[in-house]
């Protein structure tokens, strides 16, 4: 009876990567506030992705799993080129994922589309001298507005230009928080 009820194996992976990267990144989120914040963010995707929306499981995934690539990026040193093709293998993984659930979402050509952009995006955050929250944020904006303009080029221009307008404003906080943090001697300018 049990063996009935479970969630699907695209889910379970997606759980497995949200879970794997909240255990490794425990000890590395600043504060204790931060720490129940990506947890109860971990645990609202689980439960929303298990009641059948899982949009925002693939989001939570592809973030958490950027910044766990971008974690080992920094830790061991590695070349951008392992991060680039880790991220390639991410975003593809979470397309597959998505378009287990939706069969009008990405497909085949634009998840490859979708995966370079990203994997590129990343491999020009790693020259950054920021920390791999910060790399992860801007990366996952970046799979956030590319996602969205493959998913609804046949929608119309309207809800295209709102995510556009909350990209731009989510993008002015998250570099602006970054130079406030990481570059005190920018506030003058």
């Amino acid at each position: 009876m049990l063996l009935r009820n479970l969630p699907p194996l695209a889910l379970l992976a997606c759980w497995a990567v949200m879970f794997a990267g909240l255990f490794v990144m425990w000890r590395l989120l600043p504060t204790g506030l931060s720490q129940i914040s990506v947890l109860i963010l971990v645990i609202v995707a689980t439960v929303v992705g298990y009641r059948g929306n899982v949009l925002p499981t693939v989001y939570t995934t592809a973030l958490i799993g950027l910044a766990l690539i971008n974690y080992v990026q920094a830790s061991f040193a590695l070349a951008p080129i392992v991060g680039s093709v880790a991220v390639f293998l991410l975003i593809v993984l979470i397309t597959w994922i998505k378009n287990q659930f939706h069969s009008t979402s990405v497909g085949r050509l634009e998840a490859v589309l979708l995966a370079f952009f990203v994997s590129q995006a990343n491999s020009i955050a790693s020259l950054w001298p920021v920390s791999f929250y910060n790399r992860a944020l801007i990366v996952g904006l970046v799979f956030y507005l590319f996602w969205h303009i493959f998913e609804q080029r046949d929608d119309g221009q309207v809800k295209l230009a709102g995510h556009f307008v909350f990209v731009g404003i989510i993008a002015i906080l998250i570099l602006g928080s970054i130079i406030w943090a990481n570059f005190p001697q920018l506030l003058s300018f």
